[in-house]
């Protein structure tokens, strides 16, 4: 993402006469730039805080967390 915040900034900063003039006065062209960088943050935070994401199914998740469920369900699954 922060690819396409530094391609949007060198398309609609750099080359701004590629554009009409309406645009560059009435201040589009830096919204247009700045607009992947701001909908990256607004993403990242939505996904860090968001409640769905931490009540995901347990065996969906990675990680220590995640290996302790799989091992404890396998070890259940054995002994059933």
């Amino acid at each position: 993402m922060l690819a396409l915040f530094i391609a949007a900034a060198s398309i609609f900063l750099a080359r701004q006469q590629l554009f009409p003039a309406i645009f560059r006065r009435t201040g589009v062209l830096i919204l247009l730039s700045f607009l992947p960088l701001l909908l990256m943050i607004f993403w990242l935070v939505r996904v860090r805080f968001a409640k769905t994401y931490k009540e995901a199914d347990p065996a969906f998740r990675v990680g220590p967390v995640a290996d302790r469920v799989v091992t404890a369900n396998r070890e259940a699954l054995k002994t059933a």
